[in-house]
């Protein structure tokens, strides 16, 4: 009976054995898997980590870009409202250099006036002195006339007072 009793006991201790054993087995094939998920979550997660590091390096570029433009614009904006003060400070003084020009003309012409009646008036007295000249030419034309015929008259009384 001891026998029959220690053979079941160990029966009972083999087949418990042997259950642990399968467990065992189940157990290492769970841990097989769990760590083949593990690794695959972990290169999920490490795909996961360059995407994200690649993202914030693209935000990171498209700020700077961003941020570039904003600047750039700005100096665009500073450079028309410049270009648009210089346009109307040119056109202020474009009408004020109008302005001088057309005094300046103005003057010019009031000169230009001036200048022709001081020459149509030297014109006249040129006319006039001409017309004196010619007068004076004639009366001297005249006057040589008349000396030679009284030259010629003196001689004649001379030559015929010699006569005597």
């Amino acid at each position: 009976q001891s026998k029959a009793t220690v053979e079941v006991h160990l029966k009972s201790l083999e087949d418990r054995a042997q259950s642990l054993d399968t467990k065992c087995i189940a157990l290492e094939e769970a841990k097989t898997d769990l760590e083949a998920q593990l690794a695959e979550a972990g290169q999920a997660l490490q795909h996961e980590l360059r995407s994200r590091t690649a993202a914030e390096a693209s935000l990171a570029e498209a700020e700077r870009s961003s941020n570039d433009l904003a600047q750039q614009l700005s100096a665009a904006k500073a450079s028309q409202a410049a270009t648009d003060a210089r346009l109307l400070d040119t056109d202020s003084v474009s009408k004020a250099e109008q302005e001088k020009l057309l005094a300046s003309l103005a003057d010019y012409e009031e000169r230009l006036a001036r200048v022709e009646a001081l020459h149509e008036a030297s014109e006249a007295r040129l006319e006039q002195a001409d017309q004196s000249s010619s007068d004076l030419k004639k009366l001297a034309v005249e006057a040589n006339a008349a000396a030679d015929a009284k030259l010629a008259e003196m001689e004649s009384s001379n030559h015929t007072l010699r006569q005597y």
